[in-house]
């Protein structure tokens, strides 16, 4: 399921999905076109730890206050987030167990045949202090 669409219905809530090209500088004109006071987010969910720190240095950079003016979460963890000020609101895979559950599957499949069973696994919130309340110019919008 995409962002995008677990967003739905989730009023006043709009979730608009933003791609780039990869490196630093393309994150920070994404960043610059997203930060027009008319579509200001109040919170940025970056996918990959080298984006979100540099979202996070840019709007640092801007002197947007983290998470006055909008929050930021990752959805990887990486060892470096939990020494930036505030530290980063993100999840967290426990990779071993992952890796343990993946392989029991391969050696039923194997050993068995057929397809494993589909399954979700939830990540662990690691709250950080990147994630705030609305500013209050959008609140009132």
């Amino acid at each position: 399921m995409s962002f995008k669409k677990a967003c739905e219905g989730l009023p006043p809530a709009q979730a608009v999905v933003r791609f780039h090209t990869g490196d630093a500088a393309a994150v920070e004109r994404t960043i610059l076109a997203m930060m027009r006071p008319a579509l200001r987010p109040t919170a940025i969910l970056t996918m990959l730890p080298s984006d979100a720190l540099a979202t996070y240095s840019y709007l640092l950079s801007r002197r947007y206050r983290i998470p006055n003016d909008v929050s930021v979460i990752s959805i990887f963890d990486d060892p470096i987030f939990s020494f930036l000020l505030p530290p980063l609101s993100r999840y967290s895979y426990d990779d071993y167990h992952f890796a343990r559950w993946m392989a029991r599957m391969l050696i039923k499949m194997a050993k068995q045949g057929g397809r494993p069973r589909s399954i979700s696994t939830l990540p662990n919130f690691i709250t950080g202090a990147t994630i705030g309340s609305p500013p209050d110019s959008i609140k009132a919008e």
